[in-house]
């Protein structure tokens, strides 16, 4: 009989697209099963295996992307190694990459079982495994500026990775003594928060309530009759005289309508520029605030305190005269604010005119009122707000027996009040001033970008004398014109810079201004110095550890394995080492150094490394306000501010100073020569060994090299970070120069001194290469992008023949080639060779000593880039197992022992039991000792009631049980079963062994005596009139401890 096969439309060597196509299409279908489709695949395509669509994917490719693990392996068995690693035309992707991509982890671990390649990239240079991290859910969010974690590798000769042990890594793994501590080396929140957070919630306010004000005022002004309409609907339903009065807006509003306008104008204004300057730190916007804070805290305060209150409490004649003169010319008029408030103050205060009612006969009130003899506010008034007085004809006659307050003046009225209500006063005074000194203390620390405390202090320092900051003043001489020579010195800039630092040449820190990718505004970045003795660690709290010869930072001569913590007097912003010391910048703008002073051998030293290390205190080097960073190099060290560079050291060409100063003890401040006069602020400084790089704000780039000053490179504004390395050997020659500088668009150009030009580098890899930051040595450059990775690279030196100078038409037609041009040049750029650096996926900076032999790589917090909390279903594993112990029977396959409670028996699986309990484990070891092969055991137990026990093994099964949940209890036990139940257990049943031995009467007297006792417990046990039951908590408790399963009966206890 033969074998019908399937008949195809192809041969073996079929390479139809179309066929394809129509198998990968076939697969996305749901409704189609695995075995359904390897029917329509082997139909359809005789080559199905190596059957690719119009985009390069064959049915591999499709069937990882859908998960279905039975297709994949029936394809599998059909297709070659070749295939199965085969990438598609669209992404470059293979089977492993696809199912990474669409989140079939199952597929992908039966894919690397049966052994594919797992280093293939696709077209983005990405292998598969590394999309796993590259696409992140939407909840999580890759910032530079979060808490982050140590990575170290390397040789680790000098335990300068704080490993505890002087084993070498090859590849980056976790330091776990920071990650166990939560100390995070990386940037923190900046402690100006809380004035920000004030000061702008205390501006919005301000500016609510002016803006009701001027919308209010504004509505008076422009419509009266509708807004005294409205007034009077809203004041006419209140029923209390005293919420009427402040209802009743017309009463306030409507006489001030010409102040309060201009008065909640510049209230709003000047709430604008306090939320623009604490919210969006406009430091134009700040100073404005405090001028107009203080002006109308000045004006209010003069007008209130000074000339009113103050001249009256001292029965001030000039006053008094002022009063009368205000009544007399202003008085009378309608909605005038003048003739408002001398009303508010004779109803409030019960007085009449400035002295007497006598004041009014002269005003253009009895002119314009003739009939009456004063105003009706001198009265007593049964009602003020309606100005209801008691006697009807009050204000129409001078008789004495009216009830008014016309000989009372209103002058001694007020001084009165003052008098009586001083303290009151006072302490509103008080409390005004206090709540303006804050806010401008608030106001000045937002301007200065300083914590409370650093700028309350910062000033006072800057007060007192010293020997450092008498040495900043001086002027140094350089043999150079006058009028091509100016000090970089500039106000301070709104702009603070990122110091995130890291040791280079050979323990060298970066700076770096803020770009898109962080916000410097909001975090303070921290150090992390290697050395070739010690290495430093800068947290985010400022607090600094040491690892290694601990002398070199200022401890005892000892060797720490571990980071020892620095008791440093106070907070550190930045921290740089040098061969033999380590300089440390304080917040308050004070450089500190502590050296080895001795000639001992350290790294032969035995003393025992101390838990924490408490430098002594030595004097500053120098106090800078408003420093940038600090850098260090093999034997010298750099600090900078806005307006100054300052160098100490040993000098080989690189600090800026002459050739006779080989040695310079203290910080002296950089001399460089300008091409013009404009104003030029210091932006970014770098060192090594025989070279000292500087940046300014206006974009130029100078190197202080071989005893020059030399500038490199023009109008690059936009840098990030700038890294310089150059070397300089005991016989005095020097190896070649490398700059580096890094755009805030993650763009690096070199400049080297064999071509003499800066040229961009480009790299290896197909996707865009964002950098966000740079370390540099002498053989390579280490970098980390904006997707986390971290590279080594290799930069191709190219040396460029001296040719003649072009003629100056030339240079300028070279200069106006357009971007694209110049980007598209070879001779613009610089190929570097690069390699990936394994398990870094969240890197945002990278640290290397100064020979390239240890590491150490920042990564953010795994936890930390989560927005949200995913939304997770409950475990259904309770109730699975709940089903498990409820369909458990005799007759299944399952379960392995059974256990005998009384009359009931109940099926179990040992392995669950024995979890829980060891002593049903032994028992079940026992008795299947004596059971035959292929029976189950069956384990009695004795003394315990059925019903306890199955709380007992439900518990076991679900970790839950009933008696320790709220809401009634289905366990009811009554005293009887169990009083009954022991007494079953006490009965014997009597059995006449030997009836030949043993006589009738002895018989008789024995079965009599057993009679007595029965019938004496009968009488003794008094029937109960209920039913009482057994506490069920208990009852389960007991039953728990005697299988101990302890785990149940803590629970318990707290019941």
């Amino acid at each position: 009989m033969s074998k019908h096969k399937a008949e195809v439309d192809c041969t073996a060597r079929c390479r139809s697209r179309t066929h394809g196509q129509a198998l990968t299409s076939a697969i996305t279908k749901r409704s189609i099963s695995d075995q359904a489709l390897a029917s329509f695949i082997k139909g359809t395509c005789a080559n199905f295996n190596k059957a690719f669509d119009f985009e390069g994917r064959t049915a591999l490719h499709t069937a990882a992307s859908r998960g279905r693990l039975t297709l994949m392996d029936w394809l599998i068995r059909h297709s070659s190694v070749a295939f199965i690693n085969a990438r598609d035309r669209e992404s470059g992707y293979t089977p492993l990459h696809r199912s990474v991509f669409y989140g079939q982890i199952h597929a992908a671990v039966a894919l690397m079982k049966i052994g594919v390649n797992t280093d293939i990239v696709d077209k983005d240079d990405y292998k598969a495994l590394e999309h796993s991290m590259l696409d992140r859910q939407y909840m999580y969010k890759h910032e530079g500026s979060q808490p982050s974690e140590v990575y170290v590798w390397g040789s680790n000769c000098n335990y300068t990775l704080c490993t505890g042990t002087q084993q070498q890594r090859n590849s980056p793994e976790l330091l776990t003594c920071f990650n166990r501590a939560n100390t995070c080396v990386k940037q923190i929140m900046h402690s100006i928060g809380l004035p920000r957070t004030c000061l702008g919630f205390t501006n919005i306010f301000s500016f609510m309530c002016g803006l009701v004000a001027f919308i209010i005022c504004v509505w008076c002004a422009v419509n009266t009759e509708f807004f005294q309409d409205v007034n009077s609907t809203v004041a006419s339903v209140t029923t209390v005289n005293s919420i009427a009065k402040f209802v009743n807006l017309k009463l306030w509003v409507t006489p001030l309508t010409s102040v309060l306008i201009p008065i909640s104008a510049l209230a709003m204004m000047t709430s604008c520029c306090g939320v623009l300057g604490a919210g969006c730190r406009v430091k134009c916007a700040m100073k404005s605030y405090i001028f107009l804070v203080s002006s109308m805290t000045l004006v209010s305060f003069w007008i209130f305190f000074i000339s009113g209150i103050y001249n009256i409490y001292t029965k001030n004649d000039g006053t008094r005269k002022y009063m009368q003169m205000s009544i007399e010319k202003y008085y009378g008029k309608e909605n005038d604010f003048i003739t408002f408030i001398w009303n508010y103050v004779m109803i409030k205060h019960e007085c009449c005119g400035a002295v007497d009612y006598k004041d009014f006969f002269l005003s253009n009130w009895q002119a314009a009122n003739p009939l009456k003899a004063y105003p009706i506010q001198c009265c007593k008034l049964a009602n003020a707000t309606s100005l209801e007085p008691v006697s009807a004809n009050c204000s129409l006659t001078f008789d004495t027996d009216m009830e008014s307050h016309r000989d009372v003046g209103c002058f001694e009225a007020l001084h009165s009040a003052i008098v009586a209500n001083k303290g009151k006063l006072i302490f509103y005074i008080v409390s005004l001033g206090m709540f303006y000194m804050v806010v401008i203390l608030f106001a000045y620390c937002i301007l200065r970008g300083e914590p409370l405390l650093g700028a309350m202090a910062g000033r006072f320092t800057d007060l007192l004398p010293s020997r450092a900051q008498e040495d900043t003043r001086k002027i140094i001489p350089v043999a150079q014109a006058r009028s091509k020579m100016m000090y970089v010195e500039e106000a301070p800039q709104p702009q603070r810079m990122v110091k995130v630092v890291s040791a280079v040449n050979p323990f060298q820190s970066y700076s770096f201004a803020p770009s898109a990718y962080s916000r410097p505004e909001d975090y303070r970045a921290h150090t992390v110095c290697l050395g070739k003795f010690h290495s430093v660690w800068v947290g985010g709290a400022g607090e600094a550890w040491c690892c290694g010869q601990q002398a070199r930072a200022g401890g005892p001569h000892a060797t720490a394995l571990r980071p020892t913590p620095l008791r440093l007097p106070e907070p550190c912003a930045a921290v740089a080492i040098t061969l033999n010391s380590t300089i440390f910048l304080m917040e308050s703008g004070t450089i500190l150094q502590y050296a080895l002073n001795s000639t001992d051998n350290v790294s032969q030293s035995t003393t025992k490394a101390p838990a924490s290390i408490k430098l002594a205190s030595t004097k500053p080097l120098l106090k800078l306000s408003e420093p940038l960073g600090v850098v260090g190099a093999r034997a010298h060290a750099v600090v900078w501010n806005a307006r100054a560079v300052y160098t100490w050291g040993h000098n080989n060409g690189q600090l800026g100073h002459s050739n006779e100063d080989k040695f310079v003890p203290a910080p002296k401040r950089v001399a460089i020569s300008m091409n013009n006069k404009e104003e030029v602020g210091i932006q970014l400084v770098d060192a090594s060994d025989a070279a000292t790089v500087i940046t300014t704000r206006r974009g130029d780039v100078y190197l202080l090299h071989k005893y020059i000053c030399k500038k490199i490179a023009i109008k690059q504004i936009n840098l990030r970070q700038v890294c310089v390395e150059a070397k300089v050997n005991d016989q005095g020659s020097y190896s070649r120069v490398t700059v580096l500088l890094l755009t805030n668009v993650g763009q690096l150009f070199i400049w080297q001194d064999t071509t003499n030009k800066l040229t961009r580098c480009v790299f290896g890899l197909v996707h865009q290469t964002i950098i966000t930051h740079v370390a540099l040595t002498h053989d390579a450059v280490y970098f980390t992008t904006k997707y986390g990775e971290a590279f080594i690279g290799t930069i191709s030196r190219k040396t460029t023949p001296t040719t003649a100078p072009q003629p100056i038409k030339k240079e300028r037609e070279r200069d106006n080639k357009s971007p694209l041009v110049k980007f598209l040049e070879k001779d613009d750029c610089t190929s570097v060779r690069i390699s990936k650096i394994p398990n870094i996926y969240r890197a945002v900076s990278i640290a290397v000593d100064s020979e390239g032999l240890n590491f150490a790589c920042l990564q953010i917090k795994p936890t930390c880039g989560l927005r949200s909390l995913p939304q997770l279903s409950p475990t259904s594993m309770s109730k699975h197992m709940e089903s498990l112990r409820e369909c458990a029977s005799e007759d299944d396959l399952l379960h392995d022992v059974i256990f005998k409670v009384g009359q009931k028996s109940y099926p179990a699986h040992m392995y669950i039991i024995a979890s829980s309990s060891e002593h049903l484990y032994k028992l079940y070891q026992e008795k299947l000792a004596q059971t035959n092969p292929g029976d189950k055991p069956e384990v009695t137990l004795e003394n315990v009631h059925p019903e306890a026990f199955e709380r007992v093994m439900k518990y076991m099964y679900t970790g839950s049980c009933d008696v320790a949940e709220l809401g009634p209890c289905g366990l009811k036990i009554t005293k009887e079963e169990l009083v009954k139940k022991d007494k079953e257990a006490d009965e014997e049943l009597e059995v006449i062994e030997n009836p030949s031995e043993i006589s009738a009467f002895e018989v008789y007297n024995k079965q009599s005596d057993k009679t007595k006792r029965q019938r004496n417990r009968r009488s003794a046990d008094t029937p109960p009139r209920s039913h009482q039951y057994c506490d069920p908590v208990k009852l389960v408790q007991a039953t728990a401890k005697r299988l101990q399963v302890m785990a149940l009966h803590k629970l318990l206890d707290k019941f």
